[in-house]
């Protein structure tokens, strides 16, 4: 089925010579922006992270794991260093959120299964 105007989501409707309903169009912007949210100007979106080649295989596990332990590497070293966001957004990108939320819990308490002499 090929696809038609009133079916997509555009970011320019003004752009757009679409011969729809004004209702119709106004519902398309409202979709829209549930989909695309704007970021504000403080939010940084880094899209996923890269292919990293110490990784190949289609299990993400270790890599999530990795990035996690290297952000808090990251803070430890330098607290508040803008460049730690990116292991930040790798690892919430690619862990499961029960996993790392599990983690930071485990920090707290002191019971985390990693080399906690690095992290801490």
């Amino acid at each position: 089925m090929p696809l038609r105007p009133d079916n997509i989501l555009y970011r320019d409707f003004d752009a757009m010579n679409l011969d729809l309903p004004p209702e119709r169009i106004e519902r398309l912007k409202k979709l829209n922006r549930l989909v695309n949210p704007k970021k504000t100007s403080d939010q940084k979106y880094y899209g996923a992270p890269p292919f990293d080649p110490r990784f190949p295989n289609t299990n993400q596990a270790l890599n999530c794991y990795q990035n996690y332990m290297d952000y808090h590497r990251c803070q430890k070293k330098k607290p508040g260093w803008e460049a730690c966001d990116w292991y930040k957004n790798a690892y919430e990108s690619l862990c499961p959120i029960d996993w790392y939320k599990k983690w930071d819990m485990q920090r707290k308490k002191g019971i985390f299964p990693g080399d906690t002499e690095l992290i801490h």
